[in-house]
């Protein structure tokens, strides 16, 4: 352990993260087996919730993970990458049995090579009372 007048990464690090904290008191989880793919939804300037969602999986896992979902989504003809929003607007040129059958496959492929699903609901008009008084940024 390092004396306190000495620089510490770890330290600098948990504090930028933490801000000014209790270290007796706070938990520091580093996770070096673990990768977590996020995407967010929504936008604080028109929209009432901003929501991020995602998976966390090991590399092992999402290294078979990309073959499999660059396969489906060449079979399916859905391009290099997959945007909901976009199948979702384009989704009157499949039968509901094709569009089902896309969506369930993509499913599978993503339920076996991942270990948890994520997803957090940020409500703007709390952060903007809280980010009102507290000033925790701009999103």
């Amino acid at each position: 352990m390092c004396a306190k007048s000495q620089y510490s990464l770890l330290r600098h690090l948990c504090w930028g993260m933490l801000g000014n904290h209790d270290p007796s008191k706070s938990w520091i989880v580093i996770m070096t087996e673990f990768a977590l793919y996020l995407d967010d939804g929504g936008h604080p300037d028109d929209q009432p919730f901003v929501v991020v969602a995602g998976y966390v999986a090991t590399e092992s896992q999402w290294l078979a993970f990309e073959p499999r979902w660059r396969d489906a989504l060449a079979r399916f003809d859905l391009g290099d990458a997959f945007h909901m929003t976009d199948f979702m607007h384009h989704r009157h040129k499949y039968t509901s049995l094709k569009f089902e059958q896309i969506l369930s496959t993509l499913a599978l492929i993503t339920k076996a090579h991942t270990l948890h699903p994520f997803v957090c609901a940020l409500d703007i008009a709390a952060y903007k009372r809280v980010n009102g008084e507290f000033a925790l940024g701009r999103l």
